[in-house]
């Protein structure tokens, strides 16, 4: 039976930190776990070593090896602790070997005379009737049956297109209010722009991934349709990188993505 998303995170919260999280296999992505995911866990993991004020500001992901469905251990360490921000590093630990490490800043508010409001949303044609990605066990990933992703510029991978850019519309199909694990979620499912380019399918692999929370929507529902927007600034030798930003139902920017993808075969 399928695992929901907000079921897996309250899961770290009922465990104990020395204690193994089980990775359900509805989540997979290829040989691996889907990266959304493994991220969300482990900064549910970090909260519980930070003060409430103190929200993540900006999270370096570092994909070191696969990271299979099964048991895995989320290491933390606070790195520093000063008067307004608290920086820690999360190891995922499968099998006695690293595959993943995630070093995060959080912080609070302070008061500022500077604002720079953030970049409007872009306009889309309504997500209704715009292309999909269907869910289709065996052919699309795993974790694909726990969010809709519609393509209003650009398409999907493998169309075999000229475009390197994408946007359009995201949501996950389990209703609930979303929370930081939820915007890390939906900016990982999307395949990097690029991809759309290829005729046939090949590995991809994300190597390295840095995300800034530009700012928390309160009530964000996960169910709601979220804006998204992908650009590949480089795609040459088999290595591409890209960045994105995510817009909140309501039309908040909350967050920034930069992502280095390894492209095989």
């Amino acid at each position: 039976m399928p695992t929901a998303f907000s079921d897996l995170l309250a899961r770290v919260r009922a465990t104990p930190a020395t204690h193994a999280l089980e990775l359900p296999s509805d989540w997979g992505q290829g040989r691996s776990t889907f990266g959304g995911l493994i991220v969300a866990l482990a900064l549910e993991r970090m909260r519980e070593r930070v003060e409430p004020d103190r929200r993540p500001r900006s999270l370096l992901v570092a994909f070191i090896g696969p990271v299979a469905p099964g048991p895995i251990t989320i290491q933390v360490e606070v790195l520093r602790e000063g008067k307004s921000a608290t920086q820690l590093e999360a190891r995922v630990i499968q099998a006695g070997a690293t595959c993943c490490t995630i070093t995060a800043a959080f912080a609070g508010e302070r008061e500022s005379k500077l604002v720079v409001e953030g970049r409007p949303a872009p306009t889309l044609a309504g997500p209704e009737g715009l292309p999909a990605l269907p869910y289709l066990e065996g052919l699309t990933p795993a974790f694909t049956q726990h969010v809709e992703l519609r393509w209003a510029l650009g398409s999907g991978p493998y169309a075999r297109t000229s475009l390197h850019e994408q946007a359009g519309w995201c949501r996950f199909r389990a209703p609930g209010r979303a929370h930081e694990g939820h915007v890390l979620a939906l900016v990982d499912a999307w395949p990097a722009p690029v991809l759309q380019q290829l005729r046939t399918p090949t590995v991809a692999s994300s190597m390295s991934w840095m995300i800034e929370f530009a700012e928390v929507d309160e009530s964000a529902q996960a169910d709601a349709w979220w804006r998204f927007h992908a650009d590949t600034d480089r795609a040459v030798g088999g290595w591409v990188n890209a960045h994105a930003q995510l817009w909140s139902p309501s039309g908040k920017l909350v967050a920034l993505s930069r992502q280095t993808v390894a492209v095989f075969g």
